[in-house]
This record gives structure tokens, sequence and C-alpha cells, in this order.
């Protein structure tokens, strides 16, 4: 986009400096006014050629994105580096990008005279109709501690809150504090006592109720990646701020829909990583670091390069309009100028090849 609005300038100033240089020639030149007029004109348009200005841009981007997919990251389109560099605030998702996305189960902890094996038994029976990760994380602790799991009858889920159903006839209840009060259990305060200081160590409690009483909690953890802290560390050293994103639900996270750009990880959903513009294939949060800085050093490179070609225009843009003719008697050759606009492209694909050593 910045070489596309840089060409829509560029361009007709070149075509206006052509022109006006040959009305020059062939107002104040000597003769053969019209042979100089003509040849000069020319040399301007040549020496302009936009070769270089084409080039700036899809250069360096080509580069980057080469750089990137060698490195494990997809880069869908040119637009998500340009986007990327301008990013003030990174919004991350929990489960899977900050932590591996695989839930376990850690603990079981009974009350009022249940055994732990019950409770765990009751809990992944009933967890079983459920598609939460969590529940998959439960069903699969009972199985690893080689628990027969029980059918279920009368299931009924409230989305964000619990479960209910029958296992065995007996009533079971699955869920937060909150919507076990709801369903008329009382008594839990203990248990709440000892699921903040669960909690203090990054586990989640999940509360089990059993036949109308609290029977005990559940703790679920999704360990964190062993690269997030460092990758944290450096987006933070990159002036960016960063936004954790929690909830089980659309509803309960904020509209991101104007979101400069959406990154994926590869060990992600096939929908998140088709309307990504970024997608780290091996799911690796430091990868969004080195994009980041790829995505400056390319904006970088970008620049440098329209800089060199506003430098060679300016620099012959007027020899080849004839400039020195009148103190030197010098015009400049065509062919001369065709060979000085390829040197500029030459200097802008140079450019954008030192993008393959900058330091991520």
């Amino acid at each position: 986009n910045l070489a596309d609005k840089v060409a829509t300038i560029f361009v007709p100033v070149v075509l206006a400096l052509s022109v006006l240089t040959f009305v020059l020639w062939m107002w104040l030149g000597s003769e053969p006014k019209l042979a100089y007029a003509i040849v000069n004109a020319v040399a301007v348009l040549i020496i302009a050629c936009p070769c270089a200005l084409s080039l700036a841009a899809p250069m360096s981007i080509m580069v980057g994105v080469g750089r990137r997919a060698q490195e494990g990251e997809l880069v869908k389109n040119a637009e998500a580096l340009e986007r990327l560099e301008k990013v003030t605030m990174i919004f991350m998702d929990k489960t899977g990008t900050l932590t591996e996305g695989k839930p376990k189960l850690i603990d079981v902890l009974s009350t009022g005279g249940f055994e732990t094996t019950e409770i765990l038994r009751l809990a992944a029976s009933l967890e079983q109709s459920s598609k939460h990760p969590f529940a998959a994380a439960i069903v699969q602790g009972a199985r690893d501690q080689g628990i027969d799991l029980a059918a279920v009858k009368d299931f009924r889920s409230v989305k964000g809150s619990g479960l209910v159903g029958s296992v065995e006839n007996r009533a079971v209840m699955i869920g937060k504090p909150d919507f076990l009060r709801n369903e008329k259990i009382a008594g839990l305060e203990q248990l709440e006592v000892s699921a903040v200081k669960l909690q203090e160590k990054g586990k989640t409690a999940i509360f089990v109720a059993i036949d109308g009483k609290p029977s005990g909690i559940l703790t679920v953890a999704d360990p964190i990646k062993s690269t997030t802290p460092d990758a944290i560390i450096e987006l933070r050293s990159l002036g960016l701020e960063l936004v954790m994103l929690k909830g089980n639900g659309n509803s309960e996270t904020p509209d991101l829909s104007e979101v400069e750009i959406r990154i994926a990880m590869g060990t992600g959903t096939d929908v998140a990583m088709e309307n990504a513009g970024i997608t780290l294939v091996r799911g690796d949060l430091r990868g969004i670091v080195q994009a980041v800085r790829l995505s400056r050093a390319t904006m970088r490179n970008i620049r440098q390069n329209l800089i060199f070609v506003f430098f060679y225009s300016a620099l012959g843009i007027p020899v080849a309009a004839g400039v020195l003719y009148p103190f030197f008697g010098l015009l400049l050759n065509p062919i001369i100028a065709g060979a000085a606009m390829s040197l500029s492209s030459v200097t802008v694909i140079s450019n954008a090849l030192r993008l393959r050593k900058v330091t991520l």
C-alpha cells in the first residue's frame, strides 16, 4: 500500500517532467530543437522508469515472507506483514496459545464422607456427555486410573456454568459454586475456601455435588508452554501491550472484528488458520516476536528502497533533462540513462536481500 501511494504521485510527476523537458527544449534549446527535445524527454522517462519503484515493496515482502516460511511461519499475504508493524496491542487466547491446550486432571478432593474414587467415577461419567476440553481431561483422568464409567440419564448442560444428570440413579451436579447454589445445593463454604488455595496455584476448581450434597472438588490445569514466559517478556520489550482473553463462549470475549491482523497457532483449528493472516505452524508464541521484528524490518527496508529510488531520480532526472548542457555542453545518452535505471533496480534488490540476514 505504501508503494502504491508513492506510485500514484511519482509516475504523474515523471510524465509531467518529461513533457516539460520537451517543451523547454523546443522553446529554449539549440538546433536541432526537435531532436534534442525528443532525446532528452525520452532520457527523463528512461532514467526515472518506475521499475525500481515497482520492485521496492514486492522484493522486500518476498524476502520477508520467505524468511518466515523457513522458520515455521506461514504469511498469507503482504498486507499481513505491513499491518503487523502498526500493531500496539495483542489479544491472546489462553488455551492453546499461552498453554499447551491439553488440560489434565490434577486433584480430586472429597468432603462429606465421599471417597475420591467414587466422586471421580460419577463426575467423569457425567462429563462424558460434555464437549468442553476440561470434560475430556476429567474423563481421561478417570480412565487412566482404570475407572469404568457408567451411563448418564437426564443430562442437562448450562453453558459456561455446569452440568446436571443422573448416574446410577444418583443426582450428580458439576460446575461453578453459583451454579450449584442455583440448583439448591447448600454448604459450599468449606469447599470454596479450598478452591481459592488451589486457584492460586493456577488450577481450575470444579465443584461436585452428589444427591444434593457438596461432595468434592476436581482440579484441572492446562500447563503453560515452556516458551511462553520468554515470549511475553520479549513482546513487552517491543513496546506491545498484551491482553489475555478467557471464557468458554463467543459471548464472553470482546468484538475483535476491528483487529489489524489475526495470527493463528498451527496447533489450532482449521477455521482459525483459514481466517488468519499469519499462522505459527509450530505453535510457538515466540514466533509472534520474530514476526513483529521482521514486519518492522521489512517496512523499514521498503522505506529505504523508496529513498533509493527518489535519490536516483532526484540526481538523474535533472541530468537527463539537460541541466548540464548550458554549462558543460553535456547531454545524457538514453543508453546511459537505461544503465543508470538498471543500477537503481540492482540497488533496491540488493537492499531487499539484506532481510535474509536480519537478526530476529
